[in-house]
């Protein structure tokens, strides 16, 4: 950047883990949820200006909170622990995270069969339609990371097949 003539004081890099930060922002907003609620009674004039009325809107509507509580089981459930193990946002404990591709391959092998499970269970016995709903969203996750990880032929083979390769390459690009 110096090069470019552009200053790069406390500069530390861009960072890109967007479905990351969305599901901390969720967690953080049922965390305060009553309190921002509590605010905007009693203080806030919610007809003061259509951005006001907007925010006022979403806090207020049960479609946004449970959209958000389901967004957090899912960092919990599946984003939370892929950033531990990939080392995004530097998540986890560093030590007790296996970052290799077998620990990759692993982590998807076992997280697939653990979210199956709970989308069927959701999906055959739900109590609400929020656990119906949860379980749709479980079902597109699935096959989703199915359909990425399809695409990369070290995911789609056996462990026996895989055993020897990529034991030495880089998990990341940075080092």
């Amino acid at each position: 950047m110096a090069n470019n003539g552009l200053k790069a004081d406390g500069f530390r890099g861009f960072v890109a883990n967007r479905f990351g930060r969305i599901a901390e922002l969720a967690q953080e907003y049922l965390t305060w949820r009553g309190s921002i609620q509590a605010f905007f009674n009693a203080v806030v004039d919610i007809n003061s200006n259509k951005l006001v009325l907007a925010v006022s809107t979403f806090i207020q509507n049960d479609w946004f909170t449970c959209c958000s509580e389901i967004y957090s089981k899912m960092g919990e459930l599946m984003i939370f622990p892929m950033m531990e193990i990939l080392g995004i946002d530097k998540r986890g404990d560093e030590r007790n995270a296996d970052r290799t591709w077998a620990g990759v391959k692993g982590f998807f092998d076992s997280k697939l069969v653990d979210l199956n499970e709970l989308m069927v269970e959701r999906k055959e016995h739900p109590r609400s339609g929020k656990d119906r709903l949860e379980g749709a969203v479980i079902e597109e996750v699935i096959d989703a990371v199915k359909n990425q990880l399809s695409k990369t032929d070290y995911f789609t083979r056996s462990e026996g097949e895989t055993s020897g390769e990529m034991k030495y390459a880089p998990l990341t690009n940075l080092g």
